[in-house]
């Protein structure tokens, strides 16, 4: 029934693997131009609904570019017969990828046969490669994972703010022991699959790679959109990838090559050999993958090799998206703004501009989250903060291709384009990322995405029914209660409007106690979702009395349902639902609340989200959410 019919029940399958509320499953598929289904699979995602858990990229080489420079037909051949399916004019093709790209970001393109002919394929006696992992980043074998880490480059940064020197010596030490941990990965993970595990301990590819790059310039006092910029981020990736390789081989002097070096492209004997005898323990070893949730971790706000999120920008919580959306403005108190802090750092030491410091931020949230073109900043300190819509395409790109002349596997990075940007934009920066050397590229024009139903909030509606995958604000709190069968573990996952995932369990799991109290955390979470008043139930729960009670006084646990009435009560507390004196009869606080329709995270319903390093979902900067990292 062809390719396509068999992602669309990959991507259903994927819609089921689900934790926290927040989707847990990405897929990347990619398809060769050749394949007789491209333009179906070309146009598939400028659909609404369609595809929402796929990155989708066309597999391209150097023979498909010239046929488009020539406008030459090329053969559609049926994988697995080999004979010819028809012919598509390769102009076409390509236009087609465009046009649909600069609709709704997808599909990108990956490089294939540059992949297989560089340091990402380093033992074709294996195969050929014909995809990646999900953001594009990591080139892969049948069954060959990813293992991957990244450095922190702000932190070898040394001197004033915009004044800095670069400590590669410092630099060249986290490389070293970088290189160790994520061998020592390979041995101490557990693995899904047999086949997994002898493809990971046999070619041992692991991907290093960076974050903070943005950071990192600012404080060299280097424009990110620069020619020096560019220096810098070819001088920095081959000292990372050298030293990466020099570490690799010292390791293997004491823990050996990775075994499958034989017949690979650094053994002198094998026809694939490629001119220059090397003896690592990893068959590649630097990859630049997104870093979106652990650059937020890590205090950034430049993941990967991106440019800055935004220098200054606002924060809603609830009530204040609930009087916008009424048409009332919001109180001071539910308004917050969220500042890049090094920028702060130099705002600070400026007097922030001659203005108050909320001016200023109130002035750089109105002008796009951004400074450039703020007057009464200094030119210089303008330039040395662009956001990533500041940055031309023709930037974004050279960097990518800066960091990819030096990296084994591949690079993640997102070319950002504004609203207005043409049809002929992206095709610019598709042409452009293919001359300079770039294995793949991943576009996102701002606004594209936001009539994706994933992206949507739901339509409103009389009913209170609340679905995990709409909870705003997502938090999460656990408690330990002793009861008469062991310590209950309850954790209460809650947003704006309350509660709305319980997971209760006592150990040991597979004792009948074990299963039904797993069983009333999932009928609370059922009614919770259903717009159920956590108030009401705890009556319900309190009252309830069993064979072994534990505790004396207003200690006393009268049963396992008991104890998770206790558990909810200090929960609803906490975090204000019930104060001190009320019932169970008292009013809840707890109303549906309404978004409006936007770009937002799909776990947190934060507008703050970014689409970078090469994922085609938001990576969210107030709570951390990515699918990609």
């Amino acid at each position: 029934s062809g390719a396509l019919s068999f992602m669309q029940l990959f991507d259903k399958l994927t819609d089921v693997v689900k934790q926290g509320g927040t989707r847990r499953g990405a897929n990347m598929g990619i398809l060769h131009y050749t394949h007789p289904e491209i333009k179906d699979f070309i146009t598939m995602k400028s659909q609404s609904a369609t595809m929402e858990n796929f990155n989708v990229s066309v597999a391209i080489d150097e023979k498909f570019m010239k046929a488009v420079a020539a406008d030459a037909e090329y053969d559609l051949v049926n994988p697995r017969t080999k004979e010819t399916a028809g012919k598509a004019r390769a102009k076409e093709v390509f236009d087609l990828m465009v046009e649909c790209a600069w609709k709704s970001g997808d599909p990108g393109f990956i490089v294939i046969d540059r992949i297989n002919k560089s340091g990402s394929n380093p033992t074709p006696v294996l195969g050929q490669i014909e995809a990646t992992n999900p953001c594009g980043e990591q080139p892969l074998l049948a069954w060959e994972p990813c293992n991957l880490g990244s450095i922190n480059l702000a932190n070898f940064v040394t001197g004033p703010a915009l004044e800095g020197t670069y400590d590669f010596k410092r630099l060249a030490g986290a490389v070293e022991l970088a290189v160790r941990f994520l061998d020592d990965v390979i041995e101490v993970n557990n693995y899904p699959l047999p086949e997994i595990e002898r493809m990971a301990k046999g070619n041992r590819r692991v991907g290093l790679g960076v974050m903070g790059l943005a950071e990192t310039l600012a404080r060299l006092g280097i424009a990110f959109d620069s020619p020096a910029a560019l220096e810098f981020a070819n001088k920095l990736m081959r000292f990372i990838n050298d030293t990466a390789l020099s570490a690799s081989e010292s390791l293997a002097q004491s823990r050996g090559v990775f075994p499958n070096w034989k017949n690979s492209i650094y053994d002198p004997e094998s026809v694939h050999f490629r001119g220059e005898r090397r003896t690592p323990r990893h068959c590649a070893r630097t990859t630049i993958a997104p870093t979106g949730t652990i650059a937020i971790a890590a205090g950034l706000q430049g993941s990967g090799i991106e440019p800055f999120f935004a220098i200054a920008y606002t924060r809603y919580n609830a009530k204040a998206l609930d009087a916008i959306k009424k048409g009332e403005a919001p109180s001071d108190k539910d308004v917050f703004f969220e500042v890049n802090p090094l920028f702060k750092e130099v705002a600070e030491k400026h007097d922030f501009f001659g203005m108050k410091e909320k001016d200023l931020w109130n002035r750089i949230n109105e002008n796009h989250r951004a400074v450039r073109g703020i007057s009464e900043i200094p030119a210089e300190i303008q330039r040395l903060f662009p956001t990533a819509h500041d940055v031309s395409l023709e930037y974004h790109i050279q960097i990518q291709a800066a960091f990819q002349k030096y990296t084994d596997n591949g690079v993640s990075k997102t070319v950002n384009l504004l609203s207005t940007a043409t049809v002929q934009d992206v095709r610019s920066a598709y042409s452009l990322a293919y001359e300079l050397g770039c294995k793949g590229i991943t576009i996102y024009r701002d606004g594209s995405k936001a009539q994706q139903v994933l992206n949507l909030a739901p339509t409103p509606s009389k009913s209170k029914r609340r679905d995990p995958e709409t909870a705003f604000g997502a938090s999460s709190e656990y408690y330990q209660i002793k009861t008469g069968y062991g310590p209950l573990h309850i954790h209460i996952n809650y947003d704006e409007r309350g509660p709305y995932q319980v997971f209760t369990n006592i150990p040991p799991l597979g004792t009948e106690i074990s299963a039904l109290t797993s069983l009333v955390g999932i009928l609370l979470s059922k009614y919770f979702a259903e717009g159920g008043d956590p108030l009401k139930v705890l009556k319900h729960l309190n009252s309830v009395k069993g064979d072994k009670p534990i505790g004396f006084g207003e200690n006393r646990i009268n049963s396992v349902a008991h104890a998770i009435s206790v558990a909810l009560r200090q929960h609803l507390k906490k975090t204000g639902w019930l104060t001190e004196g009320e019932d169970a009869a008292q009013k809840s606080k707890l109303e549906g609340l309404a978004l409006p329709k936007a770009e937002y995270c799909p776990k947190c319903y934060s507008s703050n989200v970014s689409y970078e390093s090469g994922c085609s979902g938001p990576t969210c900067h107030d709570c951390g959410f990515s699918e990609c990292s």
